[in-house]
């Protein structure tokens, strides 16, 4: 592709490299005595020297060399117009151009102009490299701040320096991300099996929750990305076969019976408690952090989840204040570690009083052909029971309902 070069011409050299082989001849002596032609047939070289300027020079060559040479004796520039060019130090004295931005940000960027073109710019803000209008080309690579979390409670950074980290959970360890930001990639490498906690910097939301993210195993890889406003994440965790392992959780109740369901979940009034009953699957040591649950819409209420045994006891509460549709999820004071093979149930109840709702689908919709017969193993660590327990008021759960269901499940953490 051809492009301009503005040379500055006072008795001094230019060396233009082209795409082609042929070398300029005749086409460029056709301009009289005004240049004297050196080819250097090695590198593919040919110099141009400035002899004498008359008037105005206009001329073409091959279009396969340099196609238009003009010239301005008032001002003594020269305009050449080639395929390529290989820069000659000395020729090209003055043609880059360092400078002090008076655009973006007057007095205080420092940019580098070439070709009456800025090619980069650095600012307290980062440095802008090449053109927005091509591809530009990045030699080497990155080099990301890197730390290593040993400590139970840590922030990462508020700016843009944390990329990565080493978490040592050899005990509980809580993670604080910074402000969300576009773009922004943070990876984790759990070693040990210690609880790792996520946490919010404010009201972002992680995986489309107004809560914490609980990393479901240890010794695994958590990917953390924003998009500007929350946060998205997710574990990798190696089955020791090299692949990536089942979750803990493949069936949520929460998300699953939200697909293909030709009844949205409706947000309804009554006064009753709406839950679901499960079972930990056999493996390493499960904890029973809170209780997630998708609520269809009204603001502003309080709702209570419960963690059940299966004869009623209420083994663990919390509360949460809803504020409009969408999954919410519970964190207990202190977790519960839950016992293999044994039933439970993970409930909700709006204690607003007067107006109270609950949220439920339909199944005998679309949604039915998504949940197999009960009971199924609902991923490697839980086993699902039923889908559709209520009772009237505050209480444990014991009815099935003939034709609802209920999006609640509880929160593991291995």
């Amino acid at each position: 592709m051809a492009h301009w070069l503005d040379a500055l011409f006072n008795g001094v050299e230019l060396t233009i490299e082209w795409d082609g082989t042929e070398m300029p001849q005749a086409n460029i002596l056709a301009f009289g005595e005004q240049f004297e032609v050196a080819n250097d047939g090695d590198r593919n070289l040919v110099t141009l020297r400035f002899i004498g300027f008359d008037g105005d020079v206009t001329g073409d060559s091959d279009e396969n060399l340099v196609t238009t040479i003009t010239g301005d004796e008032d001002s003594n520039v020269v305009v050449m117009r080639a395929l390529s060019l290989a820069w000659d130090e000395e020729a090209s004295e003055g043609e880059a151009e360092i400078k002090i931005s008076d655009e973006e940000l007057a007095g205080g960027a420092l940019e580098i102009w070439h070709n009456a073109k800025r090619v980069y710019q650095a600012a307290s803000s980062g440095a802008v490299v090449g053109n927005t209008t091509g591809i530009n080309e990045l030699v080497g690579g990155l080099r990301l701040t890197h730390r290593t979390i040993n400590t139970t409670n840590v922030t990462l950074d508020t700016t843009t320096k944390d990329g990565s980290a080493f978490v040592i959970a050899s005990a509980e360890r809580n993670v604080t991300l910074p402000p969300a930001s576009a773009a922004r990639t943070i990876i984790l490498y759990i070693i040990g099996s210690s609880t790792v906690t996520v946490k919010r910097h404010g009201s972002e939301k992680i995986n489309d929750v107004a809560g914490n993210y609980v990393v479901p195993a240890g010794d695994s890889i958590v990917v953390i990305g924003s998009d500007g406003t929350d946060w998205v994440a997710h574990t990798i965790v190696d089955g020791g076969g090299g692949g990536s392992e089942e979750a803990a959780i493949v069936f949520s109740p929460v998300d699953t019976l939200r697909d293909n369901n030709t009844d949205a979940p409706a947000d309804t009034n009554g006064d009753q408690t709406s839950g679901t009953a499960f079972f930990v699957r056999s493996g390493s040591a499960v904890e029973i952090t809170g209780i997630r649950f998708y609520w269809a819409g009204t603001a502003n209420q309080v709702v209570k989840t419960v963690l059940y045994s299966a004869a009623g006891a209420v083994l663990k509460t919390a509360n949460v204040t809803t504020a409009g549709a969408g999954a919410y999820t519970s964190t207990f004071a202190s977790p519960y570690a839950a016992q293999t093979g044994i039933r439970y149930k993970s409930a909700v109840y709006d204690t607003t009083g007067a107006g109270q709702k609950y949220t439920k689908v339909a199944n005998n919709s679309l949604s039915a052909g998504l949940v197999p017969a009960r009971p199924f193993f609902g991923g490697r660590r839980i086993g699902w029971l039923d889908l559709g327990l209520w009772l009237a008021g505050d209480n444990n759960p014991t009815s099935t309902a003939s034709n609802e269901w209920y999006l609640v499940e509880p929160v593991l953490s291995e």
